[in-house]
């Protein structure tokens, strides 16, 4: 039986949220990072997204890293005694297009060079 799993997160300081329409141990790290993209609008070859959210410990002022799908999973099922959630806090970095350029440019020399080739 499948549950509504909602989500919410902040990136650059707007809020946002997705759902799921799943179990929550069927949610993997993967799944998340790939809706939260498509949510932000982003390619996921071109960024990297660093996940974590300020676990509901008292005395805990340090923010906990989502790096696998136990993680995920203790993050959703995080909930104090008032049934309120973790926000999650997305930290996104673009990655480099430079060094994709780069490639790009170089490949494009190489077709040059075989089409040339070919034609002599």
């Amino acid at each position: 039986m499948s549950e509504n799993v909602s989500i919410y997160f902040k990136c650059e300081d707007y809020m946002y949220s997705i759902m799921f329409h799943t179990q929550v141990r069927d949610i993997t790290l993967l799944m998340l990072k790939a809706r939260i993209n498509k949510k932000l609008g982003y390619v996921e070859s071109r960024v990297r997204m660093d996940l974590s959210y300020y676990p509901l410990v008292v005395g805990v002022a340090e923010k906990c890293e989502l790096i696998d799908d136990e993680d995920v999973n203790v993050f959703l099922l995080s909930v104090d005694h008032e049934k309120r959630k973790c926000i999650l806090y997305v930290d996104v970095t673009i990655v480099s297009e430079q060094h994709e350029q780069v490639l790009n440019d170089d490949d494009k020399a190489v077709r040059v060079d075989q089409s040339s080739v070919n034609q002599q």
